[in-house]
């Protein structure tokens, strides 16, 4: 999971990160300079990433994640889960960082968290990754 600030604005979005991540949760901190050519942002930003590595916070991050979106982004999600998972089995979403920092999973394009969920697929393949997520979208865990 990934979100990008101003400098001035990264103890903030810890705060927002925090707020959803499992307690304890590591997270890795990157300046990133501006660049210099292509003009995607000319302004030193902040990077910070976390990784969930530990089956138990695996699993209290998904339980939180899906029983907390509103029926809204669920059916949002569920319209367009072939484009939100790839052919390496990684589903992919964006989250408020604004309703993160109160623990609240909602949806977002603008300013977000990007969140890339790597499904344990057997066999690794996208249409069974799909079923996955769409089975966790209706109440169904592991």
């Amino acid at each position: 999971m990934s979100a990008y600030a101003r400098p001035d604005d990264a103890l903030k979005l810890r705060a927002q990160l925090a707020g959803i991540l499992p307690k304890d949760t590591g997270v890795e901190e990157t300046i990133l300079e501006p660049e210099k050519e292509g003009e995607v942002f000319t302004k030193e930003l902040v990077e910070l990433k976390a990784r969930l590595t530990k089956q138990l916070d695996i699993k209290e991050f998904s339980k939180r994640l899906f029983a907390g979106l509103d029926g809204y982004d669920r059916e949002r999600l569920a319209a367009g889960l072939d484009d939100r998972v790839d052919d390496e089995c990684v589903f992919y979403l964006r989250l408020s960082k604004t309703e993160a920092a109160e623990g609240n999973f909602v949806l977002e394009s603008k300013d977000c968290i990007h969140v890339a969920y790597k499904m344990a697929a057997y066999p690794a393949k996208k249409e069974v990754a799909v079923a996955l997520v769409r089975g966790l979208l209706n109440g169904q865990s592991d």
